[in-house]
């Protein structure tokens, strides 16, 4: 997870100095990627390899005392 900043703020929700905890979820990229390789024919799983490859998912921040999701940072 290289290239994956923590950021220190104030949570919004819950008032406590944090540091985000970050987490990897598939976006649309990683979506469009997978629709994409299935049509063009890769039906044995290569579809999945977007879900694999960090650089193509999106980088969810959360306060990690309220549980609260406080941004989402889209790959490009």
């Amino acid at each position: 997870m290289q290239g994956i900043s923590f950021h220190s703020l104030v949570c919004p929700y819950c008032g406590n100095h944090i540091v985000t905890v970050t987490t990897l979820v598939p976006g649309t990229l990683t979506w469009l990627l997978c629709k994409g390789i299935f049509m063009a024919g890769c039906f044995t799983g290569c579809c999945f390899i977007p879900f694999c490859v960090d650089s193509l998912r999106d980088v969810r921040h959360t306060c990690p005392v309220c549980q609260q999701e406080l941004f989402c940072c889209k790959c490009h």
